[in-house]
């Protein structure tokens, strides 16, 4: 086979793998919580393996079957964004595939649904507390473990509270702490 035909076979190949995994890692939830308006957080790699890096994340509902999810660095250029519309994640532009991302959406996710309504959120998902957090598993596999990073509580709009600011912790050890940013004219929680 020409050399040339070759090595196009093989960048085609790792491209396709590289969409196959656009549908892998993160779980998706299959009914969004309820979310008035839009939502901001500020998200640091912090933990023990952390560098202290910040990012954006903004939560756009779409509608009451569909977000839209920014994760973007401090100069505002993109790091993942993601739609989760009728219980399937999908790329938002042509960003590469940003599996750790997808994870702390999912997370974020998890954490916005109030604790009654969770497993219609994310069926068979598991909430255990532990060592003063939460760990979120399914089918026995720890998908995150939430620690609160103080007290007090936001509102939902479905009047269970989230907590303000909390840390996202992974199964490879992936941690981030995240707080809520206020935007203009939002009223104080």
């Amino acid at each position: 086979m020409n050399p040339v035909i070759r090595c196009g076979c093989a960048v085609l190949a790792v491209m396709l793998a590289g969409c196959a995994s656009l549908y892998s890692g993160g779980q998706a939830p299959q009914q969004l919580p309820e979310l008035e308006g839009v939502r901001s957080y500020q998200v640091t790699s912090c933990g023990q393996h952390g560098d202290g890096r910040q990012s954006l994340l903004v939560i756009q509902p779409q509608g009451t079957t569909s977000w839209r999810m920014l994760l973007l660095d401090p100069f505002g250029a993109p790091q993942a964004r993601q739609i989760i519309e009728h219980g399937r994640w999908r790329n938002d532009g042509f960003l590469p595939p940003n599996p750790a991302a997808r994870q702390l959406f999912a997370s974020v996710l998890g954490q916005l649904a109030p604790r009654a309504g969770l497993s219609r959120v994310y069926p068979g998902m598991t909430v255990r507390r532990e060592d003063g957090g939460e760990v979120f598993s399914q089918r026995q596999e720890m998908r995150w473990r939430i620690m609160p990073l103080s007290p007090s509580r936001e509102s939902t709009g479905t009047g269970d509270g989230v907590l303000a600011s909390w840390a996202v912790q992974l199964p490879d050890g992936a941690q981030w702490c995240i707080r809520r940013l206020e935007m203009a004219g939002e009223e104080g929680s």
